[in-house]
């Protein structure tokens, strides 16, 4: 018999040693592209409008069955809020020189995390 590498099930990748580096990384990328796609479509400066259309079309590519693939180390947590920092870095209002300082608490609460 021959080992599996990494194996799908219901859209979680997982690797030989129950990582979800792999699976991060894809969702995490999804989830950037779909970021762009928004901010490039939608030319109106609205941030209810482009924070709800986010809340909508990015946050259930980053939360599908997080459950399961939940990361407790801090380079895939800060990988995952990557998705979260670039869009909130590009809307009118949520990105200040105090808000830089500080670790983005403010950003966070316009998405309701």
């Amino acid at each position: 018999m021959q080992g599996v590498v990494e194996h799908v099930q219901y859209g979680i990748i997982v690797d030989s040693s129950l990582k979800f580096d792999k699976h991060i990384s894809l969702i995490v990328h999804k989830a950037m592209n779909r970021s762009r796609l928004i901010l490039k479509c939608f030319h109106s400066g609205d941030r209810v409008l482009l924070t709800t259309t986010s809340c909508i079309y990015v946050r259930p590519i980053l939360e599908y069955c997080s459950l399961v693939w939940s990361p407790h180390f801090k380079y895939l947590i800060t990988k995952i809020e990557h998705v979260q920092r670039y869009f909130t870095k590009r809307l009118k209002g949520c990105w200040t020189a105090v808000e830089q300082s500080i670790s983005g608490i403010s950003r966070t609460s316009t998405f309701g995390y």
